[in-house]
């Protein structure tokens, strides 16, 4: 018995499947990734079945929001690689945390106006 392979063409990633693939890495939902952007999500689910696709702009936060390459988003090419230090073309960018900060960022609190009033008070 023999099963024939001849399928046709293997289809190509369109810009749905790459929304759809970048929110399952970065293990976001629809919902937050429709919060990030400030759209309804019914719009996010619209690009995210192919019925639609986001503006630049949106495309462009969406990117930065996930930790991938806008131009991996828009069209599935990798950007180009500049030369990094090692003159080697990896040169790797820190992933933003939830607030926006990268996970090993030093935050330091700086004294409010009151905090200094009430310091030269005493």
């Amino acid at each position: 018995m023999s099963i024939s392979t001849d399928h046709g063409v293997v289809p190509e990633w369109d810009m749905a499947d790459r929304l759809n693939k970048s929110l399952r890495v970065a293990k976001m939902s629809a919902q937050q990734m429709a919060d990030h952007l400030e759209v309804h999500r019914n719009t996010v689910s619209s690009w995210l079945n192919g019925r639609g696709t986001p503006k630049k702009p949106q495309l462009i936060a969406w990117a930065l929001r996930v930790g991938l390459p806008f131009e991996w988003l828009r069209d599935g090419t990798e950007p180009e690689q500049p030369d990094g230090p090692d003159g080697g073309g990896n040169v790797l960018l820190p992933r933003m945390d939830s607030n926006h900060q990268p996970p090993d960022c030093l935050v330091i609190s700086l004294p409010s106006s009151d905090d200094a009033i009430d310091q030269q008070a005493a």
